[in-house]
């Protein structure tokens, strides 16, 4: 790759504005030529600021205006032209000379910034023309000699091939035309060259995709316009920026190589990727970048989260000057999302938009990226369940997301209103809740007597709240034994008003477990609160008796009750 550098010894601090003027070293050069933009691409020049913020001039050695003798050394002076605001215009000339440090190969291919070209050398005419001789063709504008020039493109046709890339066609025009569809056809003593800008009409791409974390490009392993048979097969290497790299290095860098089908695929990290997921948190790596871009911020939404708590953000240099930044973020924050996807899985989603500052006119790029990580880390809620005097006491503890549950006692959702009409008691720890669903409470389902006594159950059920997927069942199986009674008392009956709440056994503290207007319900172990036995018949007969206990003064009680009672 043959070019004539110019660069950072210019002053930072100039602002140019993409304008040279040439004044050429031939004998019959006729004055100064300016070039810019298309212009410059078509002439093989290529103008930029480096990463310090340094004008770069870099010119091919087959460049138009450039002084060849013999395609062994090449001079070129040049001006930069520096055109302020105000229009006025200041020069730097500068005198290039350069001899060819290494020799010419058969062909040479550039690939620059804003242009491509290939020369080959002259002494080997197309196989169809042997012992003719390369002809120089005369300049564009003279129009002269141009009917006996072709160039022959090749461009993609409509099907493809068995390794996925297109057939190609020719397509033969004369020179003049191509001059006009902005390529640049010459011969210099010992070679022929073509040029043209990227984007030229004929000219095509061979595209490039993404996988979400790799660029992916996938090309023929023999072009067939540049490779005659027969050839050598020596491998296959990866090189950056005109450099090869090893093996070692290229796998360092996570470059990636395979060959199938008569095609190679090249697969290049690109953007953030994510590393190990068990640390509990997301490692981002976005880069390499060079030393004119810098981070400008990371949103995820509408929220910085530079700002965030818990959030860790580096800038991690390199050897040659480049960098990367290094964003940490554990998956329990609260701009991490989650989702549980079953069996006890769960993914963690990092939505992030990087913004990066280009310099020197601070140009920002944003680039969104999404990082997963799924890991089976969740613990589902788990019931638990006894018997209490009271009814059924059930404890849910809440797992590791609670926040994906829906729980359901007795088909009916667990929420305010069930707990206030079925009279449940709650109670709140770190790690779970218990509620206690009292006897003959909703969510309870008599199934029968059996000889152990009655037989009641709850059921539980924990749903995922997203999917209604049952994740938990629970169910509760309470048997009241033989040796406690339950008794419910119809007071409605009574001529004067009683008050059920204000009723007792024999014993005044066994009071009833629940009440209504007009109905009481008891619950004792036969021995206790007064209970007497007597056997009637071979029948043992167990008897309490129901009193009502109305709160009166002391001054008005009198020896002998005048209230009802139950027997």
């Amino acid at each position: 790759m043959n070019w004539i550098p110019c660069s950072s010894y210019l002053d930072s601090g100039i602002n140019f504005n993409n304008f040279l003027s040439f004044s050429p070293n031939q004998p019959d050069s006729s004055g100064v030529h300016t070039l810019s933009g298309q212009g410059a691409a078509e002439c093989g020049y290529t103008m930029v600021l480096d990463s310090w913020g340094d004008l770069v001039l870099r010119a091919s050695y087959l460049a138009c205006h450039v002084d060849n003798e013999k395609d062994t050394a090449f001079r070129l002076l040049v001006w930069f032209v520096n055109r302020d605001v105000d229009g006025e215009e200041t020069s730097y000339p500068l005198q290039l000379t350069c001899p060819l440090r290494q020799p010419w190969k058969p062909r040479e291919i550039v690939c620059e910034e804003n242009y491509m070209e290939v020369s080959a050398m002259k002494e080997v005419p197309p196989a169809n023309n042997k012992g003719l001789e390369w002809m120089t063709p005369p300049p564009v504008w003279s129009g002269e000699g141009l009917r006996e020039w072709r160039v022959v493109f090749r461009v993609p046709g409509d099907q493809q091939g068995s390794d996925g890339s297109p057939y190609m066609k020719e397509k033969t025009l004369p020179v003049e035309m191509a001059h006009l569809l902005g390529y640049h056809i010459n011969t210099t003593e010992t070679r022929v060259l073509l040029r043209c800008a990227y984007g030229s009409r004929l000219a095509y791409i061979l595209q490039a995709s993404m996988d979400g974390k790799h660029v992916l490009w996938r090309f023929p392993k023999v072009l067939s316009p540049l490779v005659q048979p027969p050839f050598r097969d020596r491998g296959l290497r990866v090189g950056v920026e005109g450099r090869y790299l090893s093996d070692c290095v290229a796998r360092q860098r996570g470059y990636d190589i395979q060959e199938q089908d008569g095609a190679v695929e090249i697969r290049i990290p690109f953007g953030a990727e994510e590393t190990n997921p068990s640390e509990g948190q997301f490692s981002v790596s976005l880069g390499l970048f060079p030393p004119d871009v810098s981070l400008s911020n990371i949103t995820v939404g509408d929220q910085s989260m530079a700002e965030q708590v818990g959030v860790y953000l580096s800038q991690v240099p390199f050897p040659n000057g480049t960098h990367a930044y290094l964003l940490k973020t554990p998956f329990s924050h609260r701009l991490v999302s989650q989702k549980y996807l079953g069996q006890g899985y769960r993914r963690y989603s990092l939505a992030v938009t990087f913004t990066l500052s280009i310099s020197p006119h601070s140009d920002l790029y944003h680039y969104p990226a999404t990082v997963e990580a799924v890991i089976q880390d969740v613990v589902l809620p788990r019931v638990e369940g006894g018997c209490s005097d009271k009814g059924v006491r059930l404890q849910l503890h809440y797992g590791n997301m609670d926040t994906q549950w829906e729980v359901y006692v007795g088909g009916r959702r667990l929420d305010w209103e069930l707990v206030e009409l079925g009279d449940y008691a709650l109670e709140s720890r770190q790690d779970y809740f218990s509620v206690v669903i009292p006897l003959y409470g909703l969510g309870m389902a008599y199934e029968g007597l059996t000889l152990q006594g009655l037989v009641v159950t709850v059921r539980v059920t924990v749903e995922d709240r997203e999917t209604a997927i049952e994740e938990h069942t629970f169910t509760q199986r309470l048997c009241l034994p033989d040796s406690r009674m339950v008794v419910v008392v119809d007071i409605s009956s009574v001529s004067s008003a009683v008050n059920p709440r204000l009723t007792s056994l024999l014993d005044p503290s066994c009071v009833p477990i629940e009440t209504d207007g007009a109905r009481a319900l008891y619950s004792f172990s036969l021995d206790s609160c007064g209970t007497s036995t007597t056997l009637e018949e071979g029948d043992l007969v167990y008897t309490n008796e129901v009193r009502y206990r109305p709160k009166v003064p002391i001054d008005l009680k009198t020896l002998s009750s005048p209230y009802p009672h139950f027997r």
